[in-house]
């Protein structure tokens, strides 16, 4: 597999690359920078299984890296010196968290999930749900088939409450009340839902009608959904909540 390696300390990186070659020897580095801008280019470009990369650096942190690549399909293992990255690192489908200074052992670890997850997300499972999501073009079909970070869930429209943007992500909440972190754009579900009883209300929210309470006034106004949640209005979508409540 091929690994590229990302810091902006040039130290760090030595030092990452040092462990890299000695700990997993058949993970091969084809590039390592101290400069997230030109690693876009190169991951864009080689298009490599693995990239490692610190978190906060003073050019842009990890995340604004990721939201600007092209080429997202590898594995990311994600290194730095603070914890409280950990839950936003997982939200972007990282394979691991390995805290600095690097252990060799979570090092080899970190690899070795990334190699397994590699192995399994392949081109046929991929293809499978692509398929399935084209069936649901009949109404008919009411399950609408969600990549996942762990692997896929098959979702029945009606239990899909609202979904919100973040970055390139999306959060779909169930009526269950269970949470689904999705690698696909808001506008991914926009498309898909829009003839399925779903408008958009909001440039971070796609809410499911059947799920609304009541409507609250204001600037533009919100939503109160069935189980309280409050969901802004922007302007620029308040239209789509017109043509909803009049029919149209």
């Amino acid at each position: 597999m091929k690994a590229v390696i990302v810091d902006d300390e040039v130290m760090a990186l030595d030092s990452l690359e040092y462990d890299v070659n000695t700990y997993c020897p058949e993970i091969e580095i084809i590039g390592k920078f101290d400069d997230p801008e030109e690693a876009v280019i190169f991951i864009n470009k080689h298009e490599p299984d693995i990239v490692m990369t610190d978190i906060q650096m003073p050019r842009m942190d990890a995340f604004t890296m990721i939201d600007k690549l092209t080429h997202t399909d590898f594995e990311l293992i994600l290194v730095t010196a603070y914890n409280k990255y950990a839950v936003r690192a997982f939200e972007f489908s990282a394979v691991d968290y390995i805290v600095k200074p690097v252990d060799p052992d979570k090092l080899r670890q970190a690899i070795i999930k990334a190699q397994e997850r590699k192995k399994h997300n392949d081109l046929e499972q991929r293809l499978s749900l692509i398929l399935h999501n084209i069936k649901f073009g009949n109404k008919e079909n009411h399950t609408l088939a969600i990549p996942t970070l762990e692997g896929a869930e098959f979702v029945e429209i009606g239990d899909i409450v609202h979904c919100k943007a973040d970055a390139n992500y999306c959060n779909i909440h169930l009526n269950s009340g269970e949470k689904l972190v999705v690698s696909k754009p808001l506008k991914h579900f926009s498309d898909l839902l829009s003839d399925r009883g779903f408008i958009r209300v909001h440039q971070s929210h796609l809410i499911n009608t059947i799920f609304i309470r009541s409507y609250r006034k204001g600037s533009a106004g919100s939503l109160i959904l069935k189980d309280g949640t409050t969901i802004p209005i922007s302007k620029s979508y308040k239209s789509n909540l017109h043509d909803f409540m009049t029919g149209q």
